[in-house]
């Protein structure tokens, strides 16, 4: 009765007392609770920090941030503001008067608890921040084709109007794949071709364009490469035909897209290039221009051609007299000469143009000599050239200003075709062959280039590159120009140059020559015999020629042009100079472009030198004999981060130098000390310096900067100094890059030491381009830096401060303040304390050339400018401010320009283009004046403000970011007829939690020219557009935002609809993105978007798919990802979508009908797919293989994921795959039931098998071809399988899995080896990693031969092997074998960095030698040299990049390294041993293991030096781990678990 009793008690104990004591821990642990969810905020800002600099340094790069990165990012923002409400209230818990202790209890109970729950939150985003941050966080996206048409754009002619029709007339007609346009040179071809492409494109008729020029010397492989860098493809082979097959594969998964081959001469063979689309492939088109109609029709098979002929009469003089000016053509003194001058160019554009240009601005006897000119033209013996072209060229040719422009035309006429021609190689020109008369100094220099290549492109020889201070030259043009050079100059251009073939004599009296090099094998000749040349150019297209000896020159290459003046060698391998470079006494300018270099000490023998430019190379040193070129003007040394080394004093004799360039090279910098031991450089040796008058170098150490170095001397520079670890996002870099500053500025270090050095100052105050990161010690910039307000700076960026208050502080003077009158770009970030950018007044002229402000993290600014200053802004963002209120404030008093609110009816930011206000909690409005009037549109509620309010118009902006604002409104619902919004184009609102629509009837009507219109996370919004303003609609124009292309809805979990009233369409919406809306009706939607072309929904509760989406029927893309209770799909709606190329179902519908089962109820059948005749690509699940058609799957399909017997969708692992497919199946006989399977299987990039019991092998029997195509590999659950690989009835070794990058294996019970039989070097030769686990026979992963073919792993897994000895294994047959290969039986595998071994019973080392007998059955081999522990750094085998390594539950070692190769203390870093490259190492359940390494061995170098985290436990024979000798210096992370007897902790404390 007792026991009874008893535990009733207990019972009721536990029911009771245990919940009361468990709350009240709650509250006796509330301080625990709170500091712990600091601690947990803190790591979590610290990991989005993080996580955000890898972010923004994937924006930068123009790529795309992954969904989950994206998403995380969103999370840990939330999680952070939902912690620092909870702070702000934490208040409410502190100890109170007695009276109210029971509710401080209560208060104190709530908020530990959930102190508990956010901390844990934290914590989980902390480990995932982990995950996200040992992947790639992004993916690049391949460009769509952006058409430029350079400096004055594409004229529009009506003789070439009709043609253009025809063409877009032929490429919408899917019977036509190839069209050609043909014409005379400088005809027009190619700007008719950009302005064809650039129509199709916009009319959306290809997803991507891809332009690339052929010229005369096709070059295959740099061909291909242009396309697949349109196509975000990478490639890495060398085989052409290789190439070929990845191209043509890449292309074949474009639904639509035009390959524009321009300027074509013969017949260029497509396959070989790897230009195949597939018979099927309707939407893929080829445009190519030439100037041969043969070329085009014949030989390119073009089934459409179009001939382009000459301007018509009256399009030719508009052309004309657009150039030389309305005021000459109408001129009676020169009517009569325009006529016929006009008449003589006979219609040609490229001829009008340079005679135009010619005599733009020119007296009359000139234009009277240039018809004579003209008429005296004789014909031309370029291929396809009109005699008129080429006379027009020469005419304008002669009438350049001077000797100079001319001879620099000519040799710039030497570089290739469509060559992106750089300033620098203008200066190396100019200098080295004394161009420049009169000039002193490369400033002035510099100068004389910048005119001489304006005067160049104001007559049409040159345009604007693509990058700044690049031109480029039209092949016309360059045809005319290398024609000229060889009559009248000897200047020649070489292709593929063979001293055999070419003439000798016209080499002998060659005063300039370039040598092109585009075929696999450049035949540099033995020796040039060109005792007249000045100027040599060599440059081998294909950068793995590096590699290829026929690309190495001999040492008498340079023995007979020992006159020659300029150098310039491109992707040559220069490992060793070549003997005769000595020679070259004369040799005023070198540049060494992208050259594998060695040892240049030779070059210090060209004592006349006067610039050495290398860029993009992999030197690691500048001798000291580059000291010995005491007439050098010009040292570039840019974009070689590898050269660690220049010789102390060889830039301090360098006397005559003016201009010293290191940008992304050099930052070694040695402190300037007195003792003779330093081998660097130091700063203090350009003081030695005198004309020095450009620099730009970075100093990571201020400490190594002398003072005094610097001087107003310097009239270019580009300084760096400290270590910054600012991302400039992409924008930004544009921006600066837009401004041409000459003289650029960054500082990381404490203001106050500026004082201390006069000339960093002066630096300061005279920079354009100024960048402060982390700045110290100063609390404003005007005046405290410079009382005259920086009037030259055109950029500043401010990051990182907790002292400064204001920008501009003028308040103790008495009259306005004058700053920053040249500043047009200015970005402020973490500048905690920063409360106004002005404080006090400003001149009017103050931020007068302002154009773009980027303002983040300023938590104490409230406002940015006046309505004055930000009135003429053409970009502003604002993101992550707390307490900003208003973004431009009106000061009446303050401001004489403004006129008072009252008097006018609007106030206009007329330049204003993109607006981006992010996370701005306390933002009210974006302007206000404080009168109320203007504001409150028909007396609106106080209490819903509007973000913008009428008085407010943007007439020119694009495009409006809003996101995590508070407002009720952004605009009011009533419009006055004033208001400007007519150019928006994009409109993105996102977290804005009050907002209950986006747009008013009155708005959406101002809104005509909006395309993209996107919503997420507004969790109040009820609908987007309201229309309940309107009382009678009756007559309205009801064609509401009538460009509107793109709808996405996120995340709204209130939203019932886009619109109340369904007389509202949206005809021109093209596609529409619905994601996690659970409350939208998406019927009503849909049923009015007759021309949707794409349809996404995601994470919606909807069990049926809806019947409207049947009557879309230009639908080309229907996702649905995440819609789990979706089990129905009616049949024939699939089918009736004859447009669908798109159909992806990611874990959504599973539920399809087995095949030939109808009911009334029934759902979609499989089948149905087989209707739709464009889909190329396809994403499902499909549990039940028997719902599968026999003949669904066919080559159709480009880009697929599906997985048959499993109903969930896995991602790819690699974002560039394209091709995924997953089969759980039984038995491997169904495939035989199911071709398309098969299909499928051999063109997968992803592959994962699952079962297939009665499989022997997977090479042969799954594709005999060896899965060329494949790169990630999982086999798992197999009982019967033996090998992956089963060559051994072939006579040649087989290739198998060539593109293969991971392997993953498990549960194959009975698998022996991986491979049984001879393989080519070329299987597995780009696998990255292998995962091997619960495979109990495999004995070794790789025999020698196959692991030495592994030189890309890195890393290796391998777990629950029960049989597992060894990862390598070398069988030896008999004695002389062993004798022979002693020394190759070694291996290395040079980029493993991960191996992990875990309960692996039977592991002996990771590398075995056995010795066989051919008599002797298998099991009794004899293991050799196997008495030394597991091998890691010995002469048997090396991991020269290991830095993680991981055992556990491996029984045999009681040593783990074998020590005698590591390095010493001395030693460099390549040579310094496995120990000392290590970062993370863990031992586990290790029972033998007594040392690391044999007892009498004492490493001393730099053993575990970078070791960060290391795991001990359960190795109970350890008795210590590191003599007392080892610095853990960098270690974080430390964990020991054992029964010790204290001996390793003492020498770890010693």
């Amino acid at each position: 009765m007792d026991q009874f009793i008893i535990s009733i008690c207990a019972k009721i104990s536990e029911y009771t007392v245990a919940p009361v004591v468990h709350g009240l821990g709650y509250s006796c642990h509330y301080k625990t609770n709170v500091d712990n969810l600091k601690t947990q905020i803190q790591l979590l800002e610290g990991a989005k920090d993080r996580v955000q600099h890898s972010v923004d340094e994937a924006t930068r790069n123009g790529e795309e941030i992954e969904a989950d990165v994206h998403n995380w990012v969103i999370r840990v923002t939330n999680v952070a503001k939902n912690a620092g409400d909870f702070f702000k209230h934490e208040d409410h818990a502190n100890p109170m008067c007695s009276c109210k202790i029971f509710q401080m209890l209560v208060s104190r109970h709530k908020l530990s608890k959930k102190a508990e729950t956010m901390a844990k939150a934290a914590d989980a985003e902390i480990k995932l921040a982990i995950t996200i941050l040992s992947q790639k966080v992004s993916y690049a996206v391949p460009p769509k084709g952006v058409i430029e048409f350079g400096h004055g754009g594409y004229m529009t002619f009506d003789s070439r109007i009709y043609t253009i029709k025809n063409i877009m007339d032929t490429l919408r007609n899917p019977n036509v794949r190839m069209v050609g346009i043909y014409g005379m040179a400088g005809i027009g071809k190619t700007m008719l071709a950009k302005e064809v492409a650039r129509q199709a494109m916009e009319e959306k008729l290809f997803d991507k364009m891809v332009k690339v020029t052929i010229s005369q010397t096709p070059d295959v492989k740099n061909i291909q490469r242009e396309i697949a860098e349109h196509l975000g493809l990478k490639l890495d082979e060398e085989s052409i035909s290789v190439r070929a097959e990845r191209l043509s594969r890449r292309l074949g998964q474009e639904k639509k897209i035009l390959v524009v081959l321009d300027d074509v001469w013969k017949k260029l063979e497509l396959h070989e290039v790897g230009i195949a689309f597939g018979n099927d492939k309707n939407g893929c088109k080829i445009l190519l221009t030439s100037r041969f109609e043969d070329v085009v029709q014949s030989e390119m098979g073009a089934e459409k051609i179009f001939l382009l002929g000459v301007l018509y009469d009256n399009e030719a003089k508009d052309l004309f007299g657009k150039i030389v000016g309305d005021s000459m053509m109408k001129n009676p003194e020169f009517q009569p000469l325009a006529s016929d001058i006009i008449k003589e160019c006979e219609g040609l554009p490229i001829a009008i143009e340079t005679v135009a240009n010619a005599l733009k601005n020119r007296k009359s006897p000139l234009w009277e000599n240039a018809l004579q000119e003209l008429r005296r033209s004789v014909p031309t013996n370029i291929k396809g050239m009109h005699e008129k072209v080429y006379s027009s060229i020469k005419l304008s040719y002669n009438y350049l200003e001077s000797d100079e422009a001319k001879l620099m035309l000519l040799f710039i006429g030497l570089y290739p075709e469509d060559y992106y021609i750089a300033f620098i190689t203008f200066f190396i020109c100019g200098i080295g062959l004394e161009l420049f008369q009169g000039i002193k100094g490369l400033e002035q220099a510099d100068n004389k280039v910048v005119t001489l290549v304006e005067s160049l492109k104001t007559c049409c020889f040159l345009s604007d590159g693509p990058l700044p201070r690049t031109v480029t030259m039209h092949d016309v043009i360059q045809d005319v120009v290398i024609s000229i050079g060889s009559q009248e100059k000897q200047m020649f251009r070489f292709r593929n140059y063979d001293p055999e073939v070419e003439d000798s004599k016209k080499l002998k009296d060659a005063t300039a020559i370039s040598l092109l090099y585009s075929t696999d094998d450049p035949r540099l000749p033995e020796r040039l015999k060109c005792p007249q040349l000045k100027f040599l150019l060599v440059l081998c297209y294909n950068l793995s020629l590096w590699s290829d000896h026929y690309s190495q020159m001999s040492n008498h290459f340079f023995e007979e042009i020992k006159d020659l003046r300029v150098l310039e060698l491109y992707h040559l391998c220069l490992t060793t100079l070549p003997r005769s470079f000595c020679f070259l006494q004369n040799l005023q300018s070198l540049g060494l472009y992208e050259c594998d270099l060695g040892d240049v000490a030779l070059i210090g023998e060209l004592k006349s030198l006067k610039i050495l430019v290398i860029v993009g190379s992999n030197i690691v040193e500048l001798p000291k004999q580059i000291g010995q070129l005491t007439r050098l003007q010009l040292l570039c040394v840019t974009g070689c981060p590898k050269l660690e080394v220049i010789e102390r004093s060889v830039i301090s004799s360098l006397i005559h130098l003016e201009e010293l360039d290191f940008t992304n090279s050099f930052t070694k910098w040695d402190m300037d000390r007195l003792n003779t031991d330093r081998r660097n450089a130091s700063l203090i040796e350009l003081k030695n310096l005198s004309r020095l008058s450009a620099l730009r170098i970075h100093i990571p150490d201020f400490n190594t900067l002398p003072k005094g170095l610097f001087s107003m001397k310097l009239t270019k520079y580009f300084i760096i100094i400290g270590r910054f670890q600012m991302r400039i996002s992409n924008d930004i870099y544009k921006m600066r890059s837009s401004l041409n500053c000459s003289r650029i500025l960054g500082l990381e270090l404490n203001i106050r030491r500026l004082w201390d050095d006069p000339g960093l100052e002066m630096l300061l105050k005279r920079s354009e381009d100024l960048l402060l990161y982390r700045p110290k010690g100063v609390n404003n910039l005007v005046p405290e830096l410079d009382r005259e307000g920086f009037p030259q700076l055109k950029c500043l960026i401010i990051a990182k401060n907790d002292d400064m208050e204001c920008i501009i502080n003028p308040m103790e003077q008495n009259h306005p303040c004058s700053a920053f009158l040249s500043l047009e770009v200015l970005y402020l970030k973490k500048l905690m304390n920063l409360e106004k950018i002005c404080h006090g007044k400003l001149s009017t002229d103050s931020f007068g050339k302002l154009r773009a402000v980027i303002v983040e993290d300023c938590d104490r600014l409230k406002n940015l400018f006046s309505f004055s200053i930000a009135k003429q802004l053409e970009e502003l963002n604002v993101i992550k401010c707390k307490i900003m209120t208003e973004i431009v404030i009106y000061l009446r008093d303050d401001d004489p320009c403004i006129i008072p609110a009252e008097a006018i009816a609007k106030f206009e930011f007329p330049q204003l283009q993109s607006l981006t206000l992010e996370s701005l909690p306390e933002l009210v409005y974006f302007f206000h004046d404080g009168s109320e009037a203007p504001f409150t549109s028909q007396k609106e509620d106080i209490g819903r403000i509007s973000l913008f309010n009428t008085m407010v118009a943007f007439p020119s902006l694009k495009s409006l970011t809003l996101s995590a604002v508070n407002s009720e409104m952004l605009w009011p619902d009533q419009l006055p007829e004033t208001f400007k919004m007519q150019n928006l184009k994009s409109l993105r609102v996102d977290g804005c939690n009050s907002l209950k629509h986006i747009l008013s009837f009155s708005m959406a009507r101002s809104l005509v020219q909006l395309q993209h219109l996107e919503v997420r996370q507004c969790t109040v919004m009820e609908e987007a557009l309201t229309i309940n303003d309107l009382r009678n609609s009756d007559g309205m124009d009801k064609k509401l935002l009538p460009n509107l292309k793109s709808l996405h809805l996120e995340e709204l979990p209130n939203l019932k609809r886009f619109c109340s009233k369904s007389w509202i369409k949206f005809l021109t919406m093209e596609r529409l993105s619905i994601d996690a809306c659970p409350k939208l009706e998406v019927a009503d939607l849909l049923g009015e978007l007759k021309n949707l072309k794409s349809l996404c929904l995601s994470r919606l509760d909807i069990v049926e798919l809806l019947r409207e989406i049947g009557q879309l029927t230009c639908l080309q893309s229907l996702t649905l990802i995440d819609c789990p209770k979706l089990e129905m799909i009616e049949p024939n709606i699939i089918s009736c979508l004859l447009s669908l190329e798109e159909l992806k179902f990611q874990n959504s519908f599973t539920k399809w009908e087995t095949e030939g089962v109808i009911g009334e109820k029934s759902n979609a059948h499989l089948s149905e797919l087989k209707n739709l005749a464009h889909l190329s690509t396809l994403h499902l699940a499909v549990p039940d293989v028997n719902s599968l058609p026999k003949d669904l799957f066919s080559t159709k399909l480009k880009r697929y994921n599906i997985n048959i017997g499993e109903d969930e969708l896995n991602e790819f692992k690699n974002y560039n795959n394209s091709r995924k497919l997953e089969l759980k199946l039984n038995t491997s006989s169904l495939l035989d039931q199911h071709a398309g399977l098969k299909i499928l299987m051999k063109g997968s990039e992803e592959l994962g098998l699952n079962g297939l019991e009665g499989l022997n092998n997977v090479v042969y029997d799954l594709d005999w071809e060896g899965f060329p195509q494949l790169k990630f590999f999982k086999f798992q659950n197999n009982v019967g399988i033996q090998y992956i690989i089963n060559s051994m009835d072939k006579i040649h070794p087989f290739s198998a899995f060539v593109s293969l990058e991971s392997l993953v294996l498990e549960k194959l019970v009975n698998l022996e080896k991986l491979c049984h039989g001879k393989l080519t070097d070329k299987c597995f030769g780009k696998l990255r990693e292998i995962d091997v686990s619960n495979c109990n026979r495999l004995k070794s992963l790789f025999s020698l031969s196959e692991a030495k073919i592994l030189s890309k792993l890195e890393e290796i897994r391998v777990a629950d092997c029960n049989m597992m000895e060894e990862i390598v294994i070398h069988e030896i047959e008999d004695d002389n074998q062993n004798i022979s290969n002693k020394v190759a039986n070694k291996i290395v595998f040079p980029e493993l960095h991960s191996l992990k071994l875990k309960s692996l019973p039977k592991f002996v080392q990771v590398f075995t030698e056995m010795e066989t007998n051919g008599t002797c059955p298998i099991g009794e081999e004899e293991l050799v040299a196997t008495n030394f522990p597991i091998p890691f750094s010995n002469e048997k085998v090396k991991f020269p990049k290991l830095k993680a390594l991981t055992l556990k539950g491996i029984g045999t070692p009681n040593t783990i390294w074998n020590c005698q190769d590591e390095g010493q203390l001395g030693d460099d870093i390549e040579h310094a041993g496995i120990l000392s490259r290590l970062e993370g190492l863990k031992l586990s359940e290790l029972p033998q293991l007594m040392h690391l390494w044999e007892e009498d061995y004492h490493p001393v170098g730099r053993a575990f030096h970078n070791l960060k985290a290391l795991f001990v436990s359960r190795c109970d024979r350890l008795k210590n781990l590191v003599p007392c000798s080892i610095s853990f210096e960098n270690l974080r992370y430390l964990s020991v678990k054992m029964p010790w007897n204290g001996e390793f902790i003492n020498t770890f404390n010693s």
